[in-house]
């Protein structure tokens, strides 16, 4: 028994031995890879860590991690298999030792820890020097620990949404947002996907386009505008077929009630009780009918805006007050509505003198195709009949040109149709070169140019100082050519065959082939309009092509006004004869304008009156302003009252008391 504990003890000695004599082994090659890792030997660490790799795995994984993130050892990939390895075999190693590698080599959990950081982060700036989506993914999947995973999960992000916007496509955006729903592109990604999809669906712009993107993309933030151009190209014309067939075919778009109220206001264009009954009659399902039986009253009454106690109301044909005046401002009915203001600011009542819009807006400008431009501070919007914005109120400036709305916002021009749809700013032309273009080009040699009479097919030009002039090819018509006079442009312009030329400061009138048919006699002359307006010794005179007087020398000036006829003035008032050399208004006036095509608007002393185009007085000179109100009336403004006038009936209308 002795024996065998002897034999035992023995056993237990050399197992002990062997050991302590692995673990020094183990160590002391461990010890010798940090030293040449140390010294830059690194086949010599690489050899050491390896051989450690048996006895003392997890430091020897660490060492050659270390040793494979040297630039001569460089294998990033390796040091992160090694480093995950350190890590995974660190749980088997004994406190004993951890203790131990401690105190000789500053190794332990958060050394392992700081080297996946370091490896990690290599490995990330590699990537990120030489981007790929699948690159990423790689490190994303691999390096879960990292504490900068989220930035390259951003970066992953980033790439793959650039990369997605490169195809221009929305099957690329919908992969993408597929494929990384949390994406911090994932919003943005899904508007770009949106836009591609709608701009895709509809590139030919055709109707069924529309429809189809309109009735398969309902979660597009592009369908109201598709709902927009559906009802536009389906109502192009404007007409009431069309009109008609969109209610019956698209009953739920948005735009269906507008519809609606277009039918009615085409059908009814012309109000009579047969054809309200027969609107009823056809168009059982119209869902305003409730109001049609007042409408048909309403928009056949005329109400005219009046002034009593310093405020506005509304009076009807007989005078009779309809709506208390209670407005500071107010505009004409237009289309059943009227534009009125209380305390600086704007609304909008209808016949009724009920609100549709309240006072909200800071102006509110004509309704136009049931638009109107409004305002609110210093930015502009467009609303509808019933006070729907349809243009947001963002602009700093909105102008209708009958077609489009011209905007402006940010110093950035841009064209709208009625529906607020885009359109393009610039539109290519194609310009034709004017006569005065196409001359001037010709013949360089020209110095000024005027504009060609096509009666006479002349044209007043300046060659070499003298006035001469050509026909529509350019030639010159004049062998000898003239004195060259001031104004010559328009005083010298043919006119039914003659003009006026000036000879030693003289004028004369000279025929088509140049020939003179009144001497140079005067000392200042207008142009040749059929009559000729000269003057001599002060004073001006009209003349007919042969030299007769039609007015004596006694005028201080007279001129040709296109619109007009003759504006003659003597001690600055002025008086009128028609192109026919007839005296339409004595020279007794302070001021004469063309008002419209049949009448003129006279002043005397600031006060006005409105004569025919023969010069029969129609109304006196008496008023203190004198507008057009409607295409049947005149308002006239007198003592801070206002008076209608209906020049057809020669009726008057004004509030009665």
């Amino acid at each position: 028994m002795a024996f065998d504990m002897n034999r035992n003890g023995v056993f237990l000695c050399f197992f002990l031995c062997s050991l302590f004599s692995m673990n020094t082994f183990g160590q002391k090659s461990i010890e010798k890879g940090f030293t040449d890792l140390q010294e830059k030997n690194f086949g010599l660490a690489n050899e050491h860590f390896r051989s450690g790799l048996k006895k003392s795995g997890s430091i020897a994984c660490f060492g050659l991690s270390k040793l494979f993130i040297t630039q001569d050892y460089r294998n990033l990939d390796s040091a992160y298999v090694y480093i995950l390895k350190a890590d995974s075999l660190w749980t088997s190693v004994s406190e004993k030792v951890k203790v131990k590698w401690k105190s000789d080599f500053s190794f332990d959990k958060m050394a392992i820890e700081a080297q996946q950081q370091s490896v990690s982060q290599l490995i990330f700036d590699q990537i990120q020097a030489n981007p790929t989506v699948y690159a990423w993914n790689q490190f994303i999947q691999h390096h879960a620990q990292f504490l900068s995973r989220n930035t390259a999960i951003y970066l992953r992000d980033q790439l793959a949404f650039e990369l997605a916007k490169e195809k221009k496509t929305s099957v690329a955006l919908k992969m993408y947002t597929d494929s990384l729903p949390e994406s911090s592109f994932a919003q943005e990604a899904k508007h770009l996907y949106f836009d591609l999809e709608y701009a895709e669906m509809t590139n030919d712009g055709q109707l069924a386009s529309y429809v189809r993107f309109y009735e398969n993309c309902p979660t597009n933030t592009h369908l109201m505008e598709a709902a927009k151009e559906i009802y536009r190209l389906a109502t192009l014309h404007h007409s009431l077929e069309e009109y008609v067939h969109f209610v019956r075919t698209y009953q739920s778009s948005p735009f269906v009630n507008e519809a609606w109220r277009n039918v009615y206001k085409i059908y009814l264009k012309e109000y009579s009780v047969e054809k309200y009954a027969a609107f009823q009659q056809e168009f059982p399902d119209y869902p305003f009918m409730q109001e049609l039986a007042v409408d048909i009253d309403l928009f056949q009454m005329k109400l005219y805006p009046v002034i009593s106690g310093g405020k506005y109301g509304f009076i009807n044909t007989q005078g009779k007050l309809m709506i208390p005046a209670m407005y500071n401002e107010v505009g004409p009915f237009q289309e059943g509505l009227a534009v009125v203001s209380k305390d600086d600011k704007f609304g909008i009542i209808d016949k009724k003198n009920q609100m549709i819009v309240d006072f909200q807006f800071d102006e509110i400008l004509e309704f136009v195709q049931n638009r109107a431009i409004v305002r609110k501070g210093e930015k502009y919007g467009v609303i509808d009949r019933l006070g729907k914005i349809i243009f947001p109120v963002v602009f700093d400036d909105i102008s209708f040109t009958g077609s489009f709305y011209d905007t402006e916002k940010d110093e950035k021009i841009q064209l709208y149709d009625l529906n607020f749809q885009e359109v393009a700013n610039v539109l290519e032309v194609a310009l034709v070169p004017s006569y005065f273009q196409s001359m001037s080009k010709q013949h360089p040699e020209y110095e000024f140019i005027g504009d060609l009479d096509r009666t006479s097919n002349r044209a007043v030009v300046k060659v070499a100082g003298q006035l001469n002039y050509i026909d529509s090819t350019g030639k010159l018509m004049l062998t000898n050519s003239l004195e060259w006079f001031p104004d010559a442009l328009s005083v010298a312009k043919y006119n039914s065959g003659f003009a006026v030329y000036r000879k030693k400061d003289k004028y004369g009138l000279i025929d088509i082939s140049g020939k003179v048919v009144q001497k140079n006699v005067y000392e200042s002359s207008g142009p040749f309009t059929g009559f000729w307006p000269v003057k001599d010794k002060g004073n001006w005179a009209l003349l007919d092509v042969k030299g007769k007087v039609i007015l004596p020398f006694e005028y201080d000036f007279i001129r040709f006004m296109p619109d007009l006829g003759y504006l003659i003035e003597r001690e600055e008032q002025f008086g009128l004869l028609n192109s026919m050399g007839n005296m339409i208004l004595p020279v007794s006036f302070s001021t004469i304008k063309r008002f419209e095509d049949a009448y003129y608007l006279v002043s005397i002393e600031e006060k006005f009156g409105l004569f025919l185009k023969d010069g029969r007085e129609i109304l006196p000179i008496q008023y203190e302003r004198i507008q057009r109100f409607d295409a049947e009336s005149f308002v006239l403004t007198l003592d801070g009252r206002l008076t209608y006038f209906f020049p057809e009936t020669r009726a008057f209308i004004s509030l009665t008391e």
